[in-house]
């Protein structure tokens, strides 16, 4: 066992007896400490809601954008194989358009409602999230 690692537990000279060694005067009062933040628990919800209100709308916006280039892009292979039915027929539309398919159908309503919920929501989610990340809950004590 080295030595040098440990201390020894006992001093090296023996202390005298007319040593007295001054006590240290007691610290100062501390001032009075601000209130603690809420919990972490208690922040979490208005921050979750936040979030939400402020990418929600946004990630809404680019899913119905995603959509409505790729359903389109999808089905246009199979449109111009449908073409040569239009062919017969003497439908002005058909001749010019092609057939809709059902998806691109539902694909174009469901752009055309997450639009008009994205220009309903985008805006006041902002706001509200960004009041809400910006604003301290009231402290209950």
């Amino acid at each position: 066992m080295d030595p040098n690692i440990y201390p020894p537990t006992q001093p090296t000279q023996p202390a005298q007896p007319n040593q007295y060694q001054a006590v240290p005067p007691p610290p100062p009062p501390l001032p009075p400490q601000p209130p603690l933040p809420p919990s972490p628990q208690k922040r979490s919800k208005r921050t979750k809601v936040a979030r939400w209100l402020m990418i929600g709308p946004t990630a809404l916006f680019v899913l119905a954008l995603i959509v409505g280039i790729a359903v389109p892009a999808l089905t246009n292979s199979a449109r111009q194989s449908s073409a040569t039915n239009c062919a017969t027929t003497s439908d002005a539309d058909c001749q010019l358009f092609g057939e809709t398919s059902p998806l691109e159908t539902a694909s174009s309503i469901f752009v055309f409602l997450s639009g008009a919920i994205v220009v309903l929501t985008w805006l006041p989610g902002m706001v509200i999230g960004i009041v809400l990340l910006a604003t301290r809950p009231k402290l209950t004590a």
